[in-house]
């Protein structure tokens, strides 16, 4: 296997097609909700490890210990996110992902500034 330097989600997402497709099938019918209950399993996963972190216990289950990888449970449950995102972009027609998170990022996410939105809200709460 040849590993890319950088990331290219396109590239990423062509790579994973045919393997999705012959461990899961086709696009039709409700297939394409696979990756989409995977990335909510594995989100479920790392939230699991947050709140065990956060509230100090199960330190046994090692949170803290990489797997034979070198990858922590942590980092492996958002890689999993996002090879399920790609494969759910793939499923859907996603042609560009890499597009569609710049787009998202640089024209929308980017320019939004919570911190003058929560100056609004506390002038438009009356006085208590």
């Amino acid at each position: 296997m040849t590993y890319i330097t950088g990331i290219n989600l396109t590239v990423m997402m062509n790579d994973l097609q045919t393997w999705s497709q012959e461990n899961f099938g086709d696009n039709k019918g409700i297939k394409h909700l696979g990756p989409l209950i995977g990335m909510q399993e594995e989100l479920g996963e790392l939230a699991h490890i947050a709140l065990k972190k956060h509230q100090d216990i199960r330190t046994e289950e090692g949170f803290d210990r990489p797997d034979e990888l070198g990858i922590l449970p942590e980092h492996d449950a958002l890689a999993d996110i996002l090879v399920y995102w790609l494969d759910y972009c793939w499923r859907i027609g996603i042609q560009d992902p890499e597009a569609l998170v710049e787009k998202v990022l640089y024209q929308r996410v980017l320019k939004r500034d919570w911190n003058e939105h929560r100056k609004l809200q506390e002038t438009d709460q009356p006085n208590k």
